[in-house]
């Protein structure tokens, strides 16, 4: 999981052509997968959400109802 994790970020990085936000999606593929497989929990991660009155988060995650 990991590994793949890495070499995914390792293969985005190799294009040159990144920002940040370039990298979040794989970020968010690796914590679904772990929670699927080590929880046996489904979540849900939001990029980018909304401005809230903590500041401008880069992730939101919640299990459908509650935030993590």
């Amino acid at each position: 999981m990991i590994s793949s994790y890495l070499k995914k970020l390792k293969n985005q990085y190799a294009t040159g052509d990144s920002t940040e936000n370039s990298f979040y999606k794989y970020l968010d593929e690796l914590l679904v997968e772990y929670s699927e497989d080590k929880r046996k929990k489904k979540i849900h991660v939001t990029i980018i959400p909304k401005h809230t009155e903590a500041g401008n988060p880069d992730f939101k995650i919640t299990d459908g109802h509650n935030r993590i």
